[in-house]
């Protein structure tokens, strides 16, 4: 249960960092992300076929957040003494992240006819904190910090 909470606090602590950019302030977050949003709402479409369709984008954070928990459940720490190396199959569904969501979201967005412009912009929200946390799993996983 110890581990568990832990790894929630660190999964937490890779949020932090990635809305204040890796220490660079909050703001380089927060002015792409409001450009994205009220693009969102000003394309989100009308009709219902359409926004039914839009339900498949509803999964795609899960992608990022279970990266960001795998990482923080297998984080190394280097300074502790007990702590033993991670295979190396442990980095593998880091390093999947970003190709597959790179896959999916042109996929989902040349699938989206009628909300493309919604569908891209959420897709960037989605491909930012795909790319922060992988990389922040990927440090953590194999313990080299920059």
């Amino acid at each position: 249960m110890e581990h568990l909470a832990l790894s929630l606090h660190r999964f937490l602590w890779f949020l932090d960092q990635a809305v204040h950019v890796g220490g660079l302030g909050i703001l380089y977050f927060l002015i792409p992300l409001a450009f994205l949003i009220l693009t969102m709402m000003g394309s989100f479409p009308r009709d219902r076929p359409t926004r039914r369709r839009l339900r498949d984008l509803l999964w795609i954070p899960v992608i990022w957040i279970a990266v960001g928990l795998w990482g923080a459940w297998f984080w190394y720490d280097a300074q502790s003494p007990d702590a033993a190396r991670n295979p190396e199959w442990v980095r593998y569904p880091v390093d999947a992240a970003l190709p597959i969501i790179l896959v999916l979201d042109l996929y989902l967005i040349w699938r989206s006819a009628g909300a493309r412009r919604f569908t891209a912009a959420y897709m960037l929200i989605n491909l930012y904190f795909t790319l922060s946390i992988s990389f922040l799993a990927g440090m953590a996983v194999t313990g080299n910090w920059l």
